[in-house]
C-alpha cells in the first residue's frame, strides 16, 4: 500500500493531461447511469490487485479552471480515496460472507433513492409555495402553545460594552437611558465609534444567557431575581464596562413570546408543506399511472 501511494506523485502530470484531451469540448461535471468499460487502448493510471483506475474515472473530479497544483492535489487524494475504498472491498470480501444478490438489490435501492430524491427536491424548489403571512404563524403559535416553553432567559433592552478609558461617559449614561429618538440616533454613532460590542434593537428578544457570557453578570447567583429587580445595571472587570438595560424579560419553562419563535415556526410550516406537496406528487403519479393502465398485479 504504502508503495502505491508513493507512485501518486508520478501519475498527476501524466492524469492531467490526459484528462485535458479527454475532455475538451465535453462537460467536465455530468453523473452516467451506466459505467463505461474502458477501450482496449486507454492506460491505466493506477492499479490495485485486479483493479484499474482509468482517466474517464476522473471525469468531474478536476475543474478545467484549477491551477495545476490544485488539480494535482485533488488527483492525488481521489486516487489515495480509491486505494482506500478497495482495499476495504477486499478485506470485507475475503473476511465476509456477502450476499452479493442482497448487495446489488441494496445498491439498485440506494441509486433511485438518489435520483428519486433530486427529482422532488427540485419539484419542491419550483412549486413550493414560501410565502407565510403573519396570521399563519399567529394560528400556529396559539394552537401548539405547549410546544414554545422557552429553555433560556430572554429579555428586551439594551446592551454594551465599553473600553474602560472611553471619553464622554457622563453623556453615554444619559443616551444610554433615554428613549428620545434623536438619542437612540446619537447612542448608536457613540457605540459604532468606541463600543468592544454592543446591542442596541430594543425591540428584540434577547437570549440573556449569551448576552452574559464572559462578563461579571455570569456571578449572578439568582438571575431571575436580577432581571425582576434591575432595570438598568452597570459593572466592569479589568477588560471593560458593561450596561445592561431591561425593558422586559421572560424567564425559562415560561411560554415563549411568538416574536421570540417566528422563524421556528416559519420553518415548521415550509416543512409541513413539503411533506404535504411531496406526497401530492407521489399519489398524482401513483393515480395517473394507474388510469393510464401503467400499473398492473398479475396473480
Amino acid at each position: 500500500m504504502k508503495r502505491l501511494l508513493k507512485s501518486l506523485e508520478k501519475f498527476s502530470f501524466y492524469l492531467i493531461v490526459l484528462i485535458c484531451f479527454s475532455f475538451v469540448g465535453c462537460e467536465w461535471l455530468k453523473f452516467k447511469q451506466d459505467p463505461e468499460l474502458p477501450s482496449a487502448t486507454e492506460k491505466p493510471i493506477a492499479r490495485i490487485y485486479n483493479k484499474f483506475l482509468y482517466p474517464k474515472d476522473l471525469e468531474g473530479v478536476i475543474d478545467k479552471n484549477m491551477s495545476y497544483q490544485d488539480s494535482t492535489k485533488r488527483a492525488n487524494n481521489y486516487i489515495k480515496n480509491w486505494f482506500k475504498k478497495q482495499l476495504i472491498i477486499a478485506k470485507a470480501e475475503n473476511e465476509l460472507s456477502l450476499d452479493q444478490t442482497e448487495i446489488e438489490r441494496k445498491i439498485l435501492d440506494y441509486r433511485y433513492a438518489i435520483i428519486a430524491h433530486e427529482f422532488k427536491k427540485e419539484y419542491v424548489n419550483n412549486h413550493l409555495d414560501t410565502t407565510i403571512t403573519a396570521d399563519e404563524i399567529t394560528r400556529y403559535y396559539e394552537s401548539e402553545m405547549d410546544n414554545f416553553i422557552l429553555k433560556q432567559n430572554i429579555f428586551k433592552g439594551a446592551f454594551v460594552k465599553l473600553p474602560l478609558k472611553t471619553p464622554k461617559m457622563g453623556r453615554f449614561r444619559k443616551l444610554f437611558r433615554s428613549q428620545k429618538p434623536e438619542d437612540k440616533e446619537e447612542l448608536r454613532s457613540y457605540c459604532v465609534q468606541f463600543a468592544l460590542n454592543f446591542s442596541l434593537e430594543e425591540d428584540q428578544w434577547l437570549n440573556f444567557d449569551e448576552v452574559i457570557v464572559n462578563t461579571p453578570l455570569m456571578t449572578i447567583p439568582n438571575i431571575v431575581q436580577f432581571l425582576r429587580y434591575n432595570k438598568n445595571y452597570e459593572s466592569r472587570d479589568e477588560s471593560g464596562i458593561y450596561f445592561l438595560k431591561i425593558n422586559s424579560y421572560k424567564i425559562s419553562d415560561e411560554v415563549s413570546p411568538v416574536e421570540f419563535v417566528t422563524d421556528q415556526i416559519r420553518n415548521i410550516i415550509l416543512h409541513k408543506r413539503k411533506v404535504e406537496l411531496i406526497n401530492k406528487l407521489e399519489d398524482d403519479i401513483y393515480t395517473k399511472a394507474d388510469e393510464s393502465n401503467e400499473i398492473e398485479i398479475f396473480d
